[in-house]
């Protein structure tokens, strides 16, 4: 993987690697990390409404925020803000936090990609725990994936994910996916977004069917075919179960 890359920052960099808002990737680099249902909520136009906070290189306990705009009256809404000026580094951050038309912010060295998709991701999903599920699933890295866990069970659990195991983490990751898929039957798009497909049962099925020893070469093109739509549209079973 060359030095220079995105995802060679991802690996050392256990913030994800911080972008600007200003960065010419900005939009392409968070799409990536929101999965395809939600890509929608960040383009040349919705950009506008996100900014970096903070010194560059500065840790906080957060790594960034969303004011929930459409469920606050302009008055509450900067009111919130005031309450956040001092954050501001400098004349153009304070006014950025202060402004009416932004909503999201990337905190520090925290100002990653990931943190971005997660905010805006916010506009629709208003669960933190949904979301973070969500930034699971969406997961288009190893590193990433690792993180993501990390914080979903941090969240669920609310203590460290130092010392657990990957594979505790896991478990976690498949009660929350069976959890959510329990609150949705009703909703069959949704049921689809936070189920994950399990095509090495669809493989299961077609082999006690008999129809692998009938027409083998298509059934195997329709296994190998649904596994590649499978992790397009859930981008961590790339990763999943694998230390």
């Amino acid at each position: 993987m060359p030095a220079g890359s995105h995802k060679y920052f991802e690996q050392i960099d256990p913030y994800g690697g911080r972008i600007s808002v200003d960065d010419p990737e900005f939009v392409a680099q968070v799409r990536a990390k929101l999965g395809p249902k939600y890509e929608n909520l960040v383009d040349k136009d919705t950009k506008h409404q996100a900014a970096n906070i903070g010194g560059p290189k500065s840790k906080y306990t957060q790594y960034g925020y969303r004011y929930r705009a459409e469920h606050l009256n302009p008055e509450e809404l900067m009111g919130a803000k005031k309450e956040d000026a001092g954050l501001a580094i400098n004349v153009g951050q304070l006014k950025d936090i202060l402004s009416p038309d932004i909503y999201v912010y990337g905190l520090g060295a925290g100002a990653s990609p990931r943190t971005f998709a997660h905010e805006f991701r916010h506009k629709e999903v208003g669960n933190e725990g949904k979301n973070r599920l969500l930034d699971v699933i969406s997961s288009n890295s190893q590193p990433d994936y690792i993180k993501n866990l990390r914080l979903l069970y941090e969240h669920e659990r609310d203590e460290s994910s130092d010392d657990v195991p990957i594979s505790e983490l896991e478990k976690l990751l498949h009660r929350q996916l069976g959890l959510h898929a329990l609150l949705n039957k009703k909703d069959p798009e949704n049921y689809a977004a936070y189920t994950p497909s399990n095509w090495e049962d669809r493989k299961k099925t077609l082999e006690n069917s008999g129809i692998l020893s009938v027409l083998p070469d298509v059934a195997q093109q329709y296994v190998q075919r649904k596994a590649a739509m499978d992790r397009v549209a859930q981008p961590y079973l790339n990763f999943e179960g694998k230390e």
